[in-house]
């Protein structure tokens, strides 16, 4: 059977895992949105994760034409990311010291 547009994308990660330095497309990449422009193109988002969290900036776009083959991949991608995922501090100390860097004269409130 054909392979969706999110299949068919995920399958091409899966076979170029070692040119993006991915471990696990499915567990590294969720989709964000699938959209179809004025052409009948469509393209699908991907945000990044990395053990359940988002990666800043790290989005990643599959493009398909109107035959819906894959045409083109496109973004950003953060290969071998490996951090302590685990908070140092507790969200009272985390908000006090940004409510120390961003000073009194300031009209931020917690």
């Amino acid at each position: 059977p054909k392979l969706s547009l999110g299949d068919n994308a995920l399958q091409f990660f899966k076979n170029q895992s070692d040119i993006f330095g991915m471990q696990n497309p499915n567990a590294e990449l969720r989709p964000l949105k699938a959209e179809i422009d004025e052409l009948g193109m469509q393209h699908i988002s991907y945000q990044q994760v990395y053990q359940g969290l988002d990666v800043f900036g790290a989005n990643i776009k599959a493009h398909f034409n109107q035959e819906g083959n894959l045409t083109a991949v496109n973004g950003t991608y953060v290969p071998g990311i490996n951090v302590n995922i685990s908070p140092t501090i507790s969200e009272t100390q985390a908000m006090e010291r940004a409510m120390q860097s961003v000073g009194s004269a300031s009209d931020a409130t917690p």
